[in-house]
């Protein structure tokens, strides 16, 4: 079963191979340069630490402008990572205010949008479902010079009510603000002749009979010896710790696309025309949050066939900046047969050479393949 792991471990470094960045310090003057940038080509976004949200559930909204590095034309390299920063109000003389919010209201959904300051607040999804199962919330940027145009930010969230669903938000990679769901089912089966009618039953052949309790009785044994639950470990979703390494990887395939920016996508016939996987692991195991910090951490989400991907992972191959992962996997309950949790992490990818910045939010549910 260590290939296993180890192949897990291979596909989520694939998935999030990218090349290594360091963050140079910015002057005052080029951080302006960078603000302006930043608003001059649209990279502010109203910004919430939840995509998926459940009954009276609580998120944390602000607006954001994403900072993203300069390219070095004849090194081919990011001179840094992106990064987000709350949009300037001008109290810092260095980060002039170009705009001022207002009008914070929720626009579809219900729920109650609460104000902690000008630039931050709450927001409480409702406590049952709303049409369609989308909330939106806007707010307004009005400009504090001639030389701007007044802009209105849109947030949608969604209401979980699925097994698995996993939020990608990614937009120059293509993902926006994308629904990905799926249903946990099991894997290969043990043979047996438990349930089955005892009319059909005294039809079977005994030497059939015989072969069936032997395959039965030799993937017992075989789940015995290593602690594994084969089913468990073949299904859609799948969690397996690593003892050795004090590593739990998570694995979900035959996900697929079911929204995209609060729009229903499954009649489109080109939803799903791949092979859609997502991956993460960190260290430690059993219930409670689990920081996305350790250099064994990361995540991985693919469209396989593709190059349509996304993920973070930390000191690979000795680089101290390699798409830093910065969020956490909460396992909020587990047995010996299924876990539920959730994801949440910043996630980067390549266009052109230039790296990008998004995120990934899951809730989820997986099969227990080993956790010993």
């Amino acid at each position: 079963m260590k290939k296993v792991l180890v192949n897990l471990q291979i596909v989520l470094l694939l998935a999030i191979t990218l090349p290594a960045f360091a963050q140079p310090l910015r002057t005052p003057a080029e951080a302006v340069k960078d603000i302006a940038r930043a608003l001059k080509g649209g990279r502010v976004s109203l910004e919430s630490n939840k995509s998926l949200m459940e009954p009276n559930d609580g998120a944390a909204l602000s607006v954001k402008l994403t900072i993203y590095p300069q390219f070095n034309e004849q090194t081919g390299e990011n001179e840094g990572v992106p990064y987000y920063m709350d949009l300037p109000d001008g109290s810092d003389p260095n980060s002039p205010a170009q705009y001022k919010e207002g009008n914070w209201k929720i626009v579809q959904g219900g729920g109650a949008l609460t104000r902690i300051d000008e630039t931050h607040y709450t927001y409480m999804s409702p406590a049952t479902a709303p049409p369609d199962n989308i909330m939106v919330i806007s707010v307004d940027l009005n400009p504090t010079g001639p030389n701007w145009p007044k802009l209105v930010l849109l947030k949608t969230l969604y209401f979980v009510n699925d097994q698995t669903a996993i939020v990608v938000n990614l937009p120059e990679v293509g993902f926006n603000n994308q629904k990905y769901v799926t249903q946990t089912g099991g894997g290969v089966k043990i043979p047996s002749m438990e349930g089955l009618d005892t009319r059909v039953a005294s039809h079977i052949d005994p030497a059939l009979q015989a072969k069936m309790d032997a395959a039965k009785a030799a993937m017992e044994a075989a789940q015995r010896a290593n602690g594994i639950d084969l089913t468990a470990l073949t299904s859609n979703a799948m969690a397996y710790y690593d003892p050795k390494n004090d590593l739990t990887a998570i694995k979900f395939t035959q996900l697929s696309l079911q929204m995209e920016n609060g729009r229903d996508v499954r009649s489109s016939a080109t939803a799903n025309p791949n092979t859609i996987l997502c991956e993460f692991s960190y260290k430690g195991k059993g219930t409670g949050q689990h920081a996305l910090s350790d250099k064994i951490s990361g995540v991985g989400f693919l469209i396989v066939g593709t190059l349509k991907g996304c993920g973070c992972g930390n000191n690979r191959n000795g680089q101290e900046d390699q798409a830093p992962c910065n969020g956490y996997v909460n396992i909020k309950s587990m047995d010996d047969k299924v876990m539920k949790g959730e994801l949440w992490a910043e996630v980067y990818s390549v266009v052109d050479k230039r790296i990008v910045r998004g995120f990934i939010h899951g809730r989820f549910t997986a099969n227990i393949a080993k956790f010993q």
